[in-house]
């Protein structure tokens, strides 16, 4: 009887202990899922005031955008009304060659963005953000730039493009059509400071225009070989001439008369960024 008690007592005594044990445990346990539930509700707070923050930041963004594009478009208007004799905006010179033989309109926007104050390299929009197409060079670049076997791309295509490496930069500038409009009147864009890209020919010879053509946007555009983008970056209304940054043939200073000539042959295809 004596052992049977003690034996009794004994496994009293464990169950206690383990009671005890398991009471420890699960104190334990409720500190730790405590102490989760304050890090999740720590994280859930971070990502919501992040959240928070990068709506504030992107709704701050969004109206800087229209403020610079309100300022912007006034400062055309204001050439419109009193255009200056002349004008001229200091642009880096970049040549396509070697590296974009057919690539003269991306080159063309790659020195106006870095113009505009992005970082970019001569063939970061060949190779990054050029919207190609099979055959419908209005709305893609058709072919390879990086080959001589290379055809083009018209502003529809590259005003895309342009837009798509802008958005990724949090969209401070926006790039336009602006095509149709008379070279006198992309005038007041150069004088407010906004170069502009002109589709010319090579060495501002007769276009050769070949027999096909493409629809975009309601509007048929018809191919010429010897197509060439070029920008413009500056005028002088005294002495008739505009400078054209060719990626081809550099800096050079050319005959209003004749760019304006070969503009309207062409078809008046232009676009701008501000």
């Amino acid at each position: 009887c004596c052992h049977i008690s003690s034996f009794l007592k004994s496994g009293h005594n464990i169950c206690k202990k383990k009671g005890q044990i398991m009471k420890k445990n699960m104190a334990g346990l409720i500190l730790v899922l405590f102490a989760i539930a304050l890090f999740m509700t720590g994280c859930e707070k971070k990502a919501q005031e992040k959240e928070e923050a990068q709506e504030a930041s992107a709704r701050q963004l969004v109206i800087q955008k229209q403020t610079q594009t309100e300022i912007a478009e006034k400062k055309i208007e204001e050439k419109r009304r009193e255009l200056p004799k002349q004008a001229q905006i200091e642009m880096e010179v970049i040549l396509q060659k070697p590296e974009l033989p057919t690539g003269c309109e991306s080159v063309a926007l790659t020195m106006v963005l870095k113009q505009k104050g992005y970082p970019i390299e001569k063939t970061t929009i060949a190779e990054e953000y050029l919207i190609y197409n099979r055959d419908n060079y209005a709305s893609g670049y058709v072919g390879d730039p990086s080959t001589y076997g290379g055809v083009g791309i018209y502003p529809p295509g590259l005003v895309n493009t342009a837009n798509r490496f802008l958005k990724q930069r949090y969209q401070q500038h926006t790039a336009y059509d602006v095509s149709k409009l008379s070279l006198e009147e992309l005038l007041p864009y150069v004088a407010a400071g906004n170069p502009v890209l002109l589709w010319l020919t090579s060495d501002l010879e007769a276009p050769y225009f070949s027999s096909q053509s493409v629809e975009y946007g309601g509007d048929s555009y018809r191919w010429y070989w010897n197509e060439h983008c070029v920008v413009l970056g500056g005028y002088d209304l005294e002495k008739q001439s505009v400078t054209l940054f060719d990626p081809l043939k550099g800096k050079a200073e050319e005959s209003l008369e004749r760019v304006e000539e070969i503009y309207n042959q062409t078809g008046k295809y232009a676009m701008t960024v501000y």
